[in-house]
Order: structure tokens, then sequence, then C-alpha cells
């Protein structure tokens, strides 16, 4: 399976929808987003598949975090744009709907802090990834 990866425009937009809702301002850094297509070339060669993608999504995440390649909305703008890239290459219908957006809060700070390695950020995506695809295939069933 071919990876589909987030561009640089979907990012952008993605942040200024983000800042526009707590009426802060977007700007963005010169070419600071051209780590998403470093993306394409990490974890290649890791196997499986949902890892690699986890992997890759955890690089991310944290690039998008610690970079700071906006004024503001770094944090939500990087869960935003880490779900996107999971809902379109895992195949969840809604991505990151069946949890504690609260401790996702944290633990986005965490990773902006510097406080989280790729891989404890890989096991958290992942962990999300399972709360949400037993939700979606619980939702309908009959108690």
């Amino acid at each position: 399976m071919k990876i589909r990866y987030p561009n640089k425009d979907a990012v952008i937009i993605f942040n200024k929808r983000v800042v526009a809702s707590e009426g802060q301002t977007h700007a963005i850094q010169s070419s600071a987003l051209d780590y998403l297509d470093i993306a394409a070339f990490r974890f290649e060669d890791e196997s499986d598949f949902r890892t690699r993608v986890l992997k890759k999504a955890a690089y991310i995440l944290e690039r998008l975090c610690c970079g700071h390649p906006f004024l503001d909305g770094n944090k939500r703008t990087s869960f935003i744009t880490v779900a996107s890239f999971l809902q379109d290459n895992l195949d969840l219908k809604e991505p990151f709907t069946a949890f504690d957006y609260e401790h996702a809060a944290g633990f986005m700070c965490e990773v902006a802090q510097g406080k989280k390695s790729n891989r404890e950020i890989v096991e958290w995506l992942d962990a999300q990834v399972k709360i949400e695809e037993d939700a979606q295939e619980d939702y309908g069933k009959k108690e």
C-alpha cells in the first residue's frame, strides 16, 4: 500500500482554522514545513505497514510540535494533521473521537516540551488508534 502524506497547504489550512477559532494570529516560518517531505523517507525499512504509518505519524507530530512552524496553534495543528494522516492511511472512519481530549492535550504539551521519545509517541498513537477502531467496531451494535 502507498502511504498518503499531508501536504503543506493542508497543514497551513489546519493551522489557520485552529488559530481563527481562538482569535489568534496565523503566521508561518519560511520553509518550516519541509520536514513533511522528509517523512516520506523515514522508517521505510519497517516491513509492517501499520507500524510504518504510526512511526511516520509520530515523526510528523513531534516535528510539528517541537519545530514550531507557526506563531500559534502548533500542538493543535499537529494533532489535527496526524489525525488526518492516520485516518487516510489506516482507514479510520473518524479519527480520535472516542478518547479523552484533556489527556491528549497533556500529552501534546509533553511532546512539545521534548519529554516524549519517538517510541513513546508511537505507543500513544497506537493506543489511540486502537480505541478508535474498537469504538468504530462497536458503533451501531445493540447492547
